[in-house]
């Protein structure tokens, strides 16, 4: 088990998450590294330095590869997607896009209305093959990671999105915003399959437990909330027996 940690000084850390030993430590381009992350099978280290580039290590011989420019109007996270098949990342309104399994070098950027989350959430489903992003005016954009199409915009909120969470199915995706609201969707068919709101007039932090019957979250009362997610599979059962119609794929 490993922790890694972005220094000010342009290294990356990696520690023994038992033991608390130093193990590896990786030179990055001047500058602070403020977003790291792992691949999935535990072989990729990437992260985002102050030079705009994107560095990935081969944990194991040290190999980098680096994507240069990729941080052009401000620093956003940067994350793998689950089945390492491709890499994310996004600043100010652009989010690029990634293949790792043919890196060029040169991302894929989406088509407007697309700004990629900050780093509370999972924004990549389980399986890889989708990501959301936030769009204007309190919508969620799910998008086809292969192709860079837009599936379905998802509408609800009635202000911005802060985070967002796919559930570990991948059948839903929760969403949270500042209008305090909590909204679990049907990935599938963009469509609402329950709202929730607690004491909270606004709502910065989503996440599933992983065995995806709770989901906690995080507000402007300083406090954590959990909530039943079963409750979502149920009123969407219920709603079927009464009206079976399809969602609506925009």
């Amino acid at each position: 088990l490993h922790l890694v940690s972005g220094a000010v000084n342009g290294t990356v850390t990696v520690w023994n998450a038992i033991t608390g030993s130093l193990e590896k430590t990786f030179q990055g381009s001047v500058g602070p590294q403020p977003c790291v992350d792992w691949s999935s099978d535990g072989q990729w280290l990437v992260s985002l330095g102050g030079d705009e580039c994107i560095e990935i290590w081969d944990f194991e011989s040290g190999r980098k590869l680096v994507f240069p420019g990729a941080s052009a109007g401000g620093i956003k996270p940067v994350h793998f997607s689950p089945d390492g098949a491709h890499l994310a990342n996004g600043a100010g309104q652009i989010v690029r896009v990634w293949d790792l399994i043919s890196p060029t070098g040169k991302p894929r950027e989406l088509d407007g209305n697309a700004i990629w989350l900050g780093p509370v959430g999972r924004y990549w489903s389980p399986d890889g093959r989708r990501f959301v992003t936030r769009g204007a005016a309190g919508t969620t954009r799910v998008w086809d990671a292969s192709t860079d199409r837009c599936t379905h915009i998802l509408r609800g909120h009635s202000r911005p999105i802060s985070a967002a969470d796919w559930s570990p199915d991948g059948v839903r995706i929760a969403t949270v915003s500042i209008d305090g609201k909590l909204k679990i969707w049907d990935s599938q068919t963009g469509r609402i399959t329950l709202t929730l709101q607690g004491k909270d007039s606004a709502v910065f932090g989503v996440r599933w437990s992983p065995e995806g019957k709770s989901i906690a979250t995080v507000g402007n009362h300083q406090s954590i909330t959990i909530w039943d997610a079963s409750r979502a599979y149920e009123r969407e059962q219920k709603d079927a027996a009464t009206s079976p119609g399809k969602g609506r794929e925009e």
